[in-house]
């Protein structure tokens, strides 16, 4: 290692030793390993970090936490906490045995918590989340959520806009994981939407993409309270499904999403053999069907064109044909909408039909929002043949004229 002479900074000569040691022993990082020095002296710490993750996964496993230990320990009182956290993650990653991994966790931990840092707090949640992660890991999870409680008490007395993005993402991952591992499928799939949000899916691997993908969508058709899939749909980790063997969730997704009982049977039908490997989705093979009846009873509600308020009113025909249920069903079937809580409205027995109060909110596709842009045309239409009407009546005066413009709305 060449030393910069009229430093004001300079490494140790132990440090020194050590990073002319880590050169000889990996020559093909060693012009990496002189900008860290270089940086160093220069005091340039924001150009010394990039580096250092750059070096970091080029290292031989077992010279990882050796080079945290040796270079990084006498450094990082100069650095951004939340960055030496995260590089202490990764080199725990090498460490075998897990109370060791955990043991070194909580030392990191206790590390960063010590220094007088805008960011100490913040890197230290990382590091116990990342401690709850191997906890669960070797199954203990009554001490792992123990930890992500701690965590969860630091995240919720702070503002969004109060943390850094990686703290969000390591939390709602460890959370994601525990929800995984105890099958709560609606708080794992809303949880992992959220580590979406706080993650950047590019610098995740193709294998990590399409196993995260499956993960949720799996969750997504298991849930008992998700009946949209649309915010899941529209993230390009679906994509990552694409040309894979598990493309058929994908397939299943957009199925369920659109209500579409045919394109269900068929998949389950092209599928099968796949389908019968998830022991989960085979477990809860009546519940799919009675999900995806719901699920097409809701895109009905939304595909309803019509403006007139009385168009609330759908009949039992209407139901039956579109969920593929024999007519002398379709009443149980929307009392278990209205009992998940998917629509709300009023079942006239006498009359065979259904009024409809409100849907369940839900993401809208591009063909969803094309018919609600239809119906606001609709609606000015309306508005307008109204106004020419009022205005070319005799007797009439345009100051005093008063709309009401509300009861002119589309149903949606």
């Amino acid at each position: 290692v060449r030393k910069l002479k009229n430093c004001p900074c300079r490494i140790c000569e132990i440090v020194m030793e050590y990073l002319e040691s880590l050169q000889a022993t990996c020559p093909e990082s060693a012009a990496t390993i002189q900008e860290i020095v270089v940086f160093y002296n220069k005091s340039w710490w924001h150009e010394m970090t990039g580096k250092v993750f750059e070096v970091l996964p080029k290292l031989p496993e077992d010279a990882r936490v050796k080079f945290f230990d040796n270079f990084l320990t006498q450094v990082y009182k100069k650095l951004n906490l939340l960055k030496v956290a995260e590089l202490g993650i990764e080199c725990s990653k090498t460490i075998k045995d897990a109370k060791a991994a955990r043991e070194f966790l909580k030392k990191l931990g206790e590390m960063v918590k010590a220094e007088k840092a805008p960011e100490n707090e913040q890197a230290c949640t990382i590091c116990k989340c990342e401690e709850a992660s191997r906890l669960m890991g070797d199954g203990e999870l009554k001490e792992a959520k123990k930890t992500l409680e701690e965590c969860k008490e630091f995240v919720n007395k702070h503002d969004a806009q109060d943390l850094d993005p990686q703290v969000y993402a390591r939390y709602y991952e460890s959370w994601a994981l525990y929800y995984e591992l105890v099958n709560n499928h609606d708080q794992y799939y809303n949880t992992s939407l959220l580590f979406l949000v706080y993650s950047d899916l590019n610098t995740f691997p193709k294998a990590r993409q399409q196993k995260l993908a499956f993960s949720i969508g799996k969750a997504a058709l298991l849930g008992e309270k998700i009946y949209n899939f649309g915010e899941l749909l529209l993230s390009p980790i679906v994509a990552s499904l694409e040309g894979s063997e598990h493309q058929w969730i994908a397939q299943l997704l957009t199925a369920f999403n659109k209500g579409d009982i045919n394109a269900f049977q068929k998949i389950c039908a092209d599928s099968a053999a796949k389908m019968q490997s998830v022991k989960a989705l085979v477990e809860k093979a009546d519940f799919l069907k009675s999900k995806v009846q719901l699920m097409s009873l809701l895109n009905l509600m939304f595909k309803i064109q019509n403006t007139k308020e009385a168009n609330r009113v759908v009949t039992f025909e209407q139901v039956a044909q579109v969920t593929n249920s024999p007519l002398d069903e379709v009443e149980f079937l929307l009392l278990r909408a209205l009992a998940a809580g998917v629509i709300k409205g009023t079942i006239d027995q006498v009359a065979a039909t259904v009024t409809i109060t409100w849907v369940q909110a839900r993401v809208l596709d591009r063909e969803e929002v094309g018919n609600i842009a239809d119906k606001v045309k609709i609606w000015r239409d309306t508005v307008k043949e109204q106004l020419d009407l009022v205005l070319n009546t005799p007797g009439t005066h345009n100051e005093a004229t008063t709309l009401s413009a509300p009861s002119l709305l589309p149903a949606f």
